[in-house]
């Protein structure tokens, strides 16, 4: 295999910034759209509860199984679309990927509910389900394909400032998606946004969504990439076997990411209004300058490591996050102290969020190009299930059953914070 093959990018990138942001725009679009569909969906989640679970007996969990049910189906995802990047080409997954996710999310916001139908709107429960199936299959397909298309158009130079851009645009979708979200909440009345505001945000995908893929319809393959001729069993099967320990260290680099990201920075928002710590208007706020911070790391990260080396950073950042993390957490649940303790811990959390650059640059570099996005993406998504998809599921739990056993609130929803801990 050639040495082009090994390493994360193919050296015949644009050396300029600005033509390797222009090169990368349609897909960073896409990213951004993407995770403005997922933020959505974590932004609403008090409306999504009381219009699809209000009358349920799982009225707390139901929301984030369904969320579960999308990272569930995110490896699926990542096997189907990855083999068609990795056989056909980034910019055809790309593509595929984005057009799923746009008709996923708007058939959300038109969804039957009990609040709006009735009878009728016991429908939209496993409508919600079908959807949020099929948008964590086109997720995996858009993320994975745009983080290897970034990488692979880079210089060497830039490979961190590459990935940091995607991972950057992926949060900026999810701040706007926050940002309205935050201020729909602040105009409308409760009765207002139960009823049809949470379905807006859901039906702007489609007009943004036609804009992107407008975009994406002309983007580059990546030097040195060809057509395969492998099957798609040929390149699952013999690829995992192949670099079985590579899927093992890649999962292993990426565990932390998952469950930072689904544990905490999505999952904050809903924990503190769920939790009473927090009023819902100032617990969105909080989830805003969490993603602002979030977004301002990664990109920074990504320039440092291209200064410094991907392993270099890891091996600062990460421990970095095992020692303040849980501290943080026990303050950003303390009751009695107003807000500013909530924001704080918001920030710290996002300046951490940018462990992921250094993370994704090693994953990345372990496989060749002919295999990569299939197996890197099958690496990423697993995690995403084990890690991401359960966080919010296992803390709400966790914090449940410390309720039982100990008599201080507070010392309860510590322990929502041990999950991220342990993946770490």
């Amino acid at each position: 295999m050639g040495a082009s093959e090994r390493t994360v990018l193919v050296s015949t990138g644009p050396a300029s910034l600005a033509v390797l942001f222009w090169t990368l725009l349609p897909v960073l679009l896409g990213s951004m759209l993407e995770f403005y569909e997922y933020g959505i969906f974590v932004s609403v989640t008090t409306e999504v509860t009381s219009n699809f679970f209000s009358e349920d007996k799982f009225h707390e969990y139901g929301v984030w199984a369904v969320f579960a049910i999308g990272q569930a189906c995110r490896p699926i995802g990542a096997i189907i679309f990855g083999v068609a990047a990795d056989r056909y080409g980034r910019q055809p997954a790309i593509v595929a990927a984005t057009l799923g996710m746009v008709i996923c999310t708007t058939g959300m916001g038109l969804l039957p509910t009990h609040v709006c139908c009735g009878e009728w709107g016991s429908m939209g429960v496993p409508l919600l389900l079908l959807l949020r199936a099929g948008q964590g299959l086109c997720a995996a397909g858009e993320l994975i394909s745009g983080l290897v298309f970034a990488a692979e158009h880079a210089p060497p130079r830039m490979a961190g400032l590459a990935i940091g851009m995607m991972m950057g645009a992926s949060q900026l979708g999810a701040l706007v998606a926050s940002i309205f979200a935050a201020i729909m909440e602040s105009t409308l009345t409760q009765d207002q946004m139960r009823e049809w505001g949470w379905r807006v945000p859901f039906c702007v995908a489609l007009p943004l969504g036609v804009g992107v893929l407008f975009l994406q319809q002309h983007m580059p393959e990546p030097g040195g990439f060809s057509k395969g001729k492998a099957t798609a069993q040929q390149i699952v099967s013999s690829g995992c076997r192949r670099y079985k320990w590579q899927l093992i260290i890649a999962s292993c680099l990426c565990s932390l990411h998952c469950a930072l990201h689904y544990g905490v920075v999505n999952f904050v928002k809903h924990f503190l209004v769920n939790r009473e710590i927090q009023p819902i208007s100032t617990a969105a706020w909080i989830y805003a300058i969490g993603m602002v911070a979030t977004f301002c790391s990664e990109i920074a990260c990504g320039h440092l490591c291209d200064k410094l080396g991907f392993f270099t950073v890891a091996m600062w950042i990460v421990p970095l996050f095992l020692v303040v993390f849980y501290p943080a957490w026990a303050l950003l649940v303390a009751t009695g102290l107003g807000s500013w303790n909530a924001f704080v811990t918001a920030i710290l959390f996002g300046l951490l969020s940018g462990q992921v650059i250094p993370c994704i640059g090693i994953a990345l570099g372990l496989f060749p190009m002919h295999v990569r996005v299939t197996l890197f993406g099958l690496a990423y998504n697993l995690v995403q299930l084990l890690f991401g998809a359960t966080a919010p599921i296992v803390e709400n739990a966790l914090v449940d059953t410390m309720q039982n056993a100990l008599s201080s609130t507070w010392a309860a929803s510590t322990f929502a914070g041990l999950w991220p801990t342990l993946a770490g």
